[in-house]
């Protein structure tokens, strides 16, 4: 879950290109691309699931690179 918090400064809000997260104990690498804003317009939290796409739900986070077996 990515969220962004209220804040009184103007022009608060912002984009995410994509998340990668690095599993330094394996060595595995995940990254998820987002293309996302987050503003009062289009939303300020976003969340990805296993759950949510077993459903069939559109997710904003898109798995674009993990260890073979894994995506």
């Amino acid at each position: 879950m990515v969220e962004l918090q209220d804040s009184i400064t103007l022009g608060s809000d912002w984009h995410l290109d994509w998340i990668e997260v690095a599993d330094l104990l394996r060595g595995h690498v995940y990254k998820w691309r987002c293309g996302q804003w987050f503003n009062a317009k289009e939303g300020k939290k976003k969340e990805w699931s296993v759950a949510g796409v077993m459903q069939g739900k559109q997710m904003p986070l898109e798995l674009v690179e993990a260890p073979a077996g894994m995506k």
